[in-house]
C-alpha cells in the first residue's frame, strides 16, 4: 500500500495514476472531494495536513508518496504568511516522517522544488552535487523540509528519497505556466523574443513515472533526484509552444535584457522578470542512470496541452 498526500493536486492526480497503472495498492489523504479520483483508490479525509493522526492513515502502508504542501503564493514581507508556509511545508512533512517511522512504513519519497538548488544556472546545469541555495521562502521552507526529514529518519530504518523537480508542464499546470498562458490568450505584448536563455521544465506525466520508480526501485533507497526533461528551452520558445495549444500567434516582441530588468525593478516584478530572462538548467542524469527513468511524453507537447487546455476553459 502507498499512501499519497496531495492526490487531488495537479502533480498528485497523475501520480496516483502511474501508481496504479504500475499495480500498487494506493491510499489518498486529502482535504478535498475525492470524487475526482479513480474508484480502486481508497481515501481518508482529513481536515488539515498539519493537523492529522496519520495512524489511521499509514495502517499497512510500506511507502509514504509526500506532495502535498503550499505554494503558488508569495509570502515575502508577510510574517503571517511565512508562519503558515512553515506550518504546513515543514511541520507538517517532519510529523508524517515521524508518524511513518513509527508506523514501520519502509520509504518515504519527499516531493521538494528544484528552487533549493537555486534561482538560475551560470555556465553548468544544476546537480544533486550542488549545494543548496534557496533564494525565495517557498524554497527555502521546502529545504527545511528536506534537511529536518534527513535528522529524523536518520537513525531509523525508514528510506527517505528527495525529489526536486524542475517547473512542472502540462495541461491544466497552476502558477507561473497558467498566468503565462492566460498572457498568451489574452494576446498581451510579451518582450520575450530577445531573450536567449534556457529553462528547463519536466513534464507532468514524466515526473509521476520519476515518483512511481522512487516508490519501488532498490536503487532510489537513500537519493536525492533533480528531475528534468531535455532539451532545456529558451522563454519565447515555452510562450510559442504555448501559443500553438491556443491556435493564437503569441505578441513576441524584442526588448534588450538589460532595459527589461530595469522596468521590472521601477515596478517590482524583479522576480517574476527573472524567471523569464535567466537560464535554469537542470541535470536528471543520476535519476536516468540509477533508475532508467525517461521523458514520458516531450515536453513540447505538454506545453502544447497546456495551451490547448487553456483554451478549452476560456
Amino acid at each position: 500500500m502507498i499512501l499519497v498526500t496531495g492526490a487531488t493536486g495537479f502533480v498528485g492526480r497523475h501520480a496516483v495514476r502511474a501508481l496504479l497503472a504500475a499495480g500498487h495498492r494506493v491510499r489518498v489523504c486529502t482535504r478535498r472531494d475525492p470524487s475526482g479520483l479513480p474508484a480502486d483508490v481508497e481515501t481518508a479525509r482529513i481536515a488539515d495536513v498539519a493537523e492529522v493522526d496519520w495512524s489511521g492513515p499509514l495502517r499497512d502502508a510500506h511507502c509514504v508518496l509526500h506532495i502535498a504542501g503550499k505554494a503558488h503564493t508569495d509570502p515575502r514581507g508577510d510574517t503571517g504568511k511565512q508562519a503558515e508556509f512553515r506550518r504546513v511545508n515543514v511541520q507538517a512533512t517532519v510529523a508524517l516522517a515521524r508518524a511513518a517511522i513509527n508506523a514501520g512504513t519502509r520509504r518515504l519519497v519527499l516531493v521538494s522544488s528544484i528552487g533549493v538548488n537555486g534561482s538560475c544556472t551560470q555556465g553548468h546545469p544544476f546537480t544533486e552535487a550542488d549545494a543548496p541555495a534557496p533564494t525565495d521562502f517557498y524554497a527555502v521552507t521546502k529545504f527545511e523540509a528536506e534537511e529536518h526529514v534527513r535528522s529524523v529518519c536518520g537513525g531509523s530504518s525508514m528510506e527517505v528519497v528527495i525529489v526536486r523537480p524542475a517547473l512542472v508542464a502540462g495541461a491544466g499546470a497552476p502558477g507561473s505556466l497558467a498566468r503565462l498562458a492566460g498572457a498568451v490568450r489574452a494576446r498581451a505584448p510579451l518582450p520575450f523574443s530577445a531573450i536567449h536563455n534556457q529553462r528547463s521544465l519536466v513534464g507532468v506525466r514524466s515526473l509521476a513515472a520519476l515518483l512511481e520508480l522512487c516508490c519501488r526501485h532498490p536503487a532510489a533507497a537513500g537519493r536525492l533526484f533533480l528531475a528534468a526533461d531535455s532539451p532545456p528551452l529558451s522563454s519565447a520558445e515555452i510562450i510559442s509552444e504555448i501559443a500553438a495549444g491556443l491556435a493564437v500567434r503569441p505578441m513576441l516582441l524584442s526588448v534588450p535584457v538589460t532595459l527589461l530588468k530595469a522596468i521590472a525593478a521601477v515596478l517590482g516584478r524583479s522576480r517574476e522578470v527573472s524567471r523569464l530572462c535567466d537560464s535554469l538548467v537542470v541535470s536528471s542524469e543520476t535519476a536516468q542512470t540509477l533508475l532508467g527513468w525517461h521523458a514520458e511524453v516531450p515536453i513540447r507537447d505538454e506545453l502544447r496541452e497546456l495551451g490547448a487546455a487553456a483554451r478549452t476553459d476560456a
